[in-house]
């Protein structure tokens, strides 16, 4: 709880530049840093000043705004005023508008290095010109595709290599440049666009379109019931899983495939040993569960029953 004195200071320390501080409230933060207000020594009236101390310098020096106001309870206005006593505020960029209108063309075309070397801008900076420029005085750019730094440097190691890795796959350039995949296939994109080669969105349909036909030629046998799923996926080279995806893929375009004709096809190949055998043995040898089995077996009956 903070210790308040109206009449008497409580004590008298000294500020961050050595100035002594009459101490009229004190207050402990749950970081342990020592919250002080007064005045000057000597000096009274008014309302209670903060007193900056090297202890709460030291941590503004370790800590973000938000975290100061948090931790110090102290209002972020007077955090940013401390900072800026510090030197350590940010400071504010005001727009030379002269120099804006005789330079705009630069401004508008160059890269961020070129005007960084010639006049010291930063990217902020020259984004903050540019977009003045563009929308309050409707200037438009002569370049909207302003590259930076590490852009041309991208480009002019693409224009060194674009006739090498022509011939190469996305991880082959990542590997033959090292260079991340995501570069990688940025190359990969510019070289297919400018050789005329089919790029990897190309080759991807192109797969899906011959895996879409393959799957259509044999829709018929993945849903086979008179072998195990195991039999099935065994037959194309699958995993048991990959067979799955292929038969969700193919019930999406043919919704009636495995349904109750299928099942149908499959109690009147196996009647004569749905009863004869244990639906544990049925559900073991056909890789079904118990319930499956007993859905068939009452399928059978109506088909008996009917028959009768």
């Amino acid at each position: 709880m903070a210790k308040k004195y109206n009449l008497y200071p409580i004590k008298t320390i000294k500020g961050w530049q050595g100035e002594d501080w009459d101490v009229y409230e004190e207050r402990k933060t749950p970081t342990g840093v020592m919250i002080y207000k007064g005045w000057l020594y000597g000096s009274t009236g008014g309302f209670l000043a903060y007193i900056l101390t090297d202890e709460i310098v030291q941590f503004l020096k370790q800590h973000r705004i938000d975290e100061v106001v948090k931790q110090l309870g102290i209002s972020r206005d007077k955090v940013i005023c401390f900072r800026r006593e510090l030197n350590l505020q940010k400071k504010y960029f005001k727009l030379d508008h002269q120099w804006m209108h005789q330079h705009k063309e630069e401004l508008l075309s160059n890269t961020f290095q070129i005007l960084n070397e010639k006049y010291g801008l930063t990217k902020p900076q020259v984004n903050l010109y540019t977009k003045y420029l563009k929308q309050t005085l409707a200037v438009a750019p002569i370049d909207s595709k302003r590259q930076s730094l590490t852009s041309l440097k991208k480009e002019l190691r693409y224009q060194s290599h674009k006739h090498e890795i022509s011939q190469m796959t996305v991880p082959e350039i990542s590997d033959y440049l090292q260079i991340s995949y995501a570069t990688a296939y940025w190359m990969h994109q510019q070289v297919c666009e400018e050789f005329h080669l089919s790029n990897t969105a190309d080759n991807r349909k192109i797969h899906q379109a011959q895996y879409q036909k393959w799957l259509l030629d044999h829709k018929q046998e993945f849903f086979r019931t008179d072998i195990k799923l195991e039999d099935i996926a065994r037959n194309f080279n699958l995993t048991k899983l990959q067979l799955i995806y292929a038969r969700k893929r193919l019930q999406a375009l043919f919704p009636e495939l495995g349904k109750k004709k299928d099942v149908m096809t499959w109690v009147l190949q196996h009647r004569d040993e749905l009863f004869r055998s244990t639906r544990h043995e049925l559900a073991k040898k056909y890789d079904m569960t118990r319930d499956q089995i007993s859905y068939r077996r009452y399928l059978l009956k109506q088909l008996k029953q009917n028959e009768t």
